[in-house]
This record gives structure tokens, sequence and C-alpha cells, in this order.
């Protein structure tokens, strides 16, 4: 959604991109959780997840996708 949001292309029905960084949660869980928000909103979720560890290695290695959305502004839950 930042790549919509940047070209001022986000719609009602842009994708929703997602970075999750949790030590635990599965893919399995993820779209479960996931499931109920996207029939709700009527847009795709793009997760991609990570655990804590592998994250700070992309974010230290200056990996393109994680650094990109580390600089952008971010929602906690």
């Amino acid at each position: 959604m930042q790549r919509a949001l940047n070209r001022q292309q986000d719609t009602s029905h842009s994708d929703l991109d997602l970075l999750i960084i949790s030590p635990s949660l599965s893919y399995a869980d993820l779209f479960g959780a996931l499931e109920s928000s996207t029939a709700t909103l009527g847009r795709n979720s793009n997760p991609t997840r990570y655990p804590p560890a592998d994250a700070a290695k992309r974010i230290q290695s200056n990996n393109a996708f994680v650094t990109r959305v580390w600089q952008q502004p971010k929602q906690y839950g």
C-alpha cells in the first residue's frame, strides 16, 4: 500500500502490504487472523513475516524491502 500512497494511487481496493515481526506467529495463524479483516475491508492482504532476529539481520544488511518499510509510518497493534 505504501507504494500506492506514494504515487497517490491508493484506493479502497488497494492491497494492504503488511510486515509482521513475530517470534512465534505462524503463517497459518496470520492468514487466519487476516481472513476476517480482508472480508470486512474488501481488500487483499499481502503479509510478510519475519522472526525478530531475521528482521534485524535484514535491517542491518539494508535489505531493500525491509529498509523501505522500516522508514515508512507504522501502525503497531
